[in-house]
Order: structure tokens, then C-alpha cells, then sequence
């Protein structure tokens, strides 16, 4: 039934957000706060390459959670469940990279939008360490910093995501409101999400293209597709990260 569907995708969509907020952020504070009622670190090792470490293994511990929920989720509604959309044949992971490397290449172009519309909008900016400065405190422990980054950031990320968002969401949004509503909901509501929960307006447009390309492709070719797409943004962009923060140090 089409409701049906419709209020499984919202309903979904928001108990993503809820749990990665609660998860991610709880997780983060509350080993940091360990650490310094510990006395295992001072506040200003926290402001340096120890937070950014503890922030990527928060965020993949959130990615575990609730890929979990999601897959119980899609489990327990068993033959009611829409089809997740899952196709892993050749011409389906070689879109997947095809896609990858179209939207490397429209995300570059979205930088300056961002800069120039919503960066201003991005309040919290101005309490946050500029891209050079985070490049700098990240190359202090570049090493440590990719062994957790990587399998967080690089892999597991997308793959959750792709489940959850292009499998469970919006398969069920496209069940019940047509391609064109579900494919943009779903887009709108992935890019919210990352504003809400990176804390941060100033990706938008990078966010809303991204999200309409990976809708697009899940559409087209399949989860299986949207994933490979998603796995090589990614994997690429944690990569170049790591290699600038290295050459602040070289």
C-alpha cells in the first residue's frame, strides 16, 4: 500500500537522524570525557589530532548501530518489504564507478557555490579550526588518523548509507509517491541530515547534488550502482584528505 510505504520511508529517514545524532555525539563526548576525568589526556589534546581520531571512530561506531537497526528493520517486515534494490551484475558496479567519477567531478564545482551562498550561513565556522588549520592538527597523526578514517569514513559509511538510505528509503518513498517525489524527498532529507548532524550548513550545495546524483543512480542501476558511486566519493576524498594533512608536515 502506498502509505504504507510512504510513512515506513519518513518514518525511516528520522530514526537515522535521531539515532547517528544521539549515537555519534554521545559516543564522542563520553570517551572524551573519560579521557579527561581520567586524567588520561588534557582538554587541549582533544582539540588536536585525539579529537578528530575520536570523532571518526564515533562516526563509524554510529554507522554499525544503525545499519543494524536498518537491517533488522528490513528483516522484520520480511514479504511486506519493498526490494531493496540490490543488483550486482558488471554493468551495474561499472556505473557505479562511472558514477563515482561523473560526481567527483560536479562536486568540485559545487565548492564555490558553497563558499560564495552558505558559508556565510555557517555560523559555527568562526568556533571551528579553518580547512588549513584542521589539515595541519590532522597531519600530526596522519597515520593513526587514516587506520580509523578509512575503514569508517571510506567503506563503511557508504555502505550503510546505501542500504539505508537509496535501499530502505527510498524504495519505499518511490513505492509510494513515484520516482520524481521519492528520489527528491529522499535527496532532501539525506542532505539534511548531514547538515543536522555534521553541524553545518556550509556543504549544502555539495549535499544536495551528491545526494540527487546517488538517488539518480540507485534509480537507474540499482543500490549495488549507487553504492559503488558512493564508495568511491568516498574513499577518494578521505584519501586526498590524508595525503594534503600529510604535506603539511613534509
Amino acid at each position: 500500500m502506498p502509505g504504507v510505504a510512504v510513512r515506513a520511508g519518513l518514518g525511516g529517514a528520522a530514526l537515522w537522524l535521531v539515532l547517528e545524532f544521539t549515537t555519534r555525539y554521545t559516543l564522542l563526548l563520553g570517551s572524551g570525557g573519560f579521557l579527561l576525568a581520567t586524567g588520561g589526556v588534557l582538554a587541549a589534546d582533544l582539540r588536536g589530532p585525539l579529537g578528530l581520531i575520536l570523532n571518526a571512530a564515533a562516526a563509524g561506531a554510529a554507522m554499525v548501530l544503525v545499519g543494524t537497526v536498518f537491517y533488522r528493520r528490513s528483516v522484520k517486515e520480511g514479504a511486506r518489504a519493498v526490494d531493496l534494490g540490490y543488483e550486482f551484475t558488471w554493468r551495474a558496479l561499472l556505473a557505479g564507478v562511472v558514477g563515482g567519477v561523473v560526481l567527483m567531478g560536479l562536486l568540485e564545482g559545487t565548492h564555490g557555490i558553497d563558499e560564495l551562498v552558505f558559508s556565510r550561513w555557517d555560523l559555527l565556522r568562526a568556533l571551528q579550526p579553518t580547512e588549513e588549520e584542521e589539515l595541519r592538527i590532522a597531519g600530526q597523526a596522519v597515520v593513526a588518523l587514516g587506520l580509523v578514517l578509512i575503514p569508517a569514513n571510506g567503506i563503511l559509511t557508504p555502505i550503510v548509507e546505501e542500504f539505508a538510505w537509496r535501499g530502505y528509503i527510498q524504495s519505499r518513498l518511490v513505492a509510494g509517491w513515484g520516482a520524481g517525489a521519492g528520489i527528491l524527498v529522499t535527496a532532501a532529507c539525506f542532505a539534511a541530515k548531514h547538515m543536522i548532524v555534521d553541524v553545518s550548513i556550509g556543504r549544502a550545495s555539495t549535499l544536495i547534488v551528491g545526494s540527487l546524483v546517488l538517488g539518480l543512480v540507485r534509480h537507474r542501476w540499482g543500490t549495488g550502482a549507487s553504492t559503488m558511486t558512493h564508495l568511491a566519493l568516498n574513499l577518494v576524498s578521505s584519501l586526498r584528505y590524508l595525503l594534503a594533512a600529510a604535506a603539511t608536515v613534509s
